[in-house]
């Protein structure tokens, strides 16, 4: 009898980049894609009906940030190893992946053998994140820089985008089954660690962190 499959879950909002990664991942007889999730809460609704050894998360979802859902998983299915697979360059996400729990990070543009490679490490318990994350986080620790972005709580994180992306208080409040209260708490935490004091200031830094594009003119 063989050795038993890796199972994995692909999580991405467009069906290209899902049947791509697909693709790639059953050029291995030992890895298997076991289901396909274009949001968070579906990605949620395969966790809960299906053993998933890795899951394969895309930062941009319709309805939450891939971040954000790394950390739903990790306590729904601890056992499940989580890789962030995106278009963003590593310092965009990688260490506030890391911080959020993944373990791994690779941009979209890996190789065959690279992919292949970080699911079959992070099924077996190791990390998969590249030399450049390693220099970045030692030399931050050393020199006590983890700031701005990266001192954002996921939480905190994910507010910060859905503000920037235009959503309102109470939009944000029941997206996240919380009051205003404790958002606008969230909003005002995130301004004083990133010394701004307005959400066009905001808007402004994320587009400065290349977290998202310029608003287009009209």
């Amino acid at each position: 009898m063989g050795a038993k499959s890796i199972s994995v879950l692909l999580v991405d909002d467009h069906p290209m980049a899902i049947a791509g990664v697909r693709q790639m991942i059953e050029t291995d007889a030992d890895i298997q894609v076991v289901g396909e999730a274009m949001c968070a809460a579906e990605a949620m609704t395969q966790l809960a009906i299906r053993h998933v050894d890795v899951a394969l998360v895309d930062i941009d979802l319709p309805d939450e940030n891939g971040l954000a859902l790394l950390q739903h998983i990790k306590r729904m299915a601890p056992h499940t190893a989580v890789v962030i697979l995106s278009t963003y360059g590593e310092e965009m996400y990688a260490l506030r992946a890391l911080k959020a729990g993944a373990d791994g990070y690779l941009t979209k543009s890996v190789s065959l053998s690279g992919l292949i490679h970080a699911v079959r490490k992070v099924a077996g318990g190791g990390k998969q994140f590249s030399n450049f994350l390693n220099d970045l986080l030692v030399r931050q620790v050393q020199r006590g820089e983890i700031a701005g972005k990266n001192a954002l709580t996921p939480r905190e994180f994910d507010i910060m985008m859905q503000i920037v992306a235009g959503e309102s208080i109470g939009a944000i409040a029941a997206r996240l089954d919380r009051s205003p209260k404790t958002v606008s708490t969230h909003r005002a935490r995130l301004l004083e660690k990133l010394h701004l004091h307005s959400n066009a200031q905001l808007a402004r830094y994320a587009i400065e962190q290349g977290l998202v594009g310029p608003a287009p003119r009209k």
